[in-house]
């Protein structure tokens, strides 16, 4: 069931406020990154359609950008796909829903544990997440 906030003020402009307050107190618990310095994890990624050395250059520098990503390391970069290594200082759902909010990447649906393709990728490199990468 969900909860439903009430609020009451004297004012529509106090009300509007506690309103804010509210709002804002909901979406930082909701998106907040918990950046944990001490604790270092690895994550690898693919990133499919990344057609030139520009578009990779470009990726890494968005990656290396995002908030809790402390190294980026390209893997190994084929026409079809790329796999970056990321070191994070996050959890990594806290990557991934950070993402989520990248505008050039699309998450693919997770591959089919009995796919012969999903076999062949988990021996080589443990990729946690797949995105489809468009161009800006």
């Amino acid at each position: 069931m969900c909860s439903r906030d009430e609020l009451e003020a004297s004012t529509e402009l106090d009300l509007m406020a506690q309103y804010a307050a509210r709002l804002s107190q909901q979406l930082a618990q909701q998106y907040a990154i918990l950046l944990t310095p001490d604790v270092q994890q690895q994550a690898v990624l693919q990133i499919n359609g990344v057609a030139t050395l520009a578009d990779v250059v470009t990726l890494e520098r968005r990656l290396s950008d995002l908030l809790g990503v402390s190294r980026v390391q390209i893997v190994r970069h084929a026409p079809a796909e790329t796999l970056f290594r990321v070191t994070l200082q996050m959890s990594t759902a806290q990557l991934l829903q950070s993402l989520a909010f990248e505008p050039n990447l699309t998450r693919r649906p997770a591959a089919d544990l009995w796919s012969a393709d999903y076999a062949t990728a988990a021996s080589s490199q443990s990729v946690l997440a797949e995105f489809d990468y468009i161009r800006p």
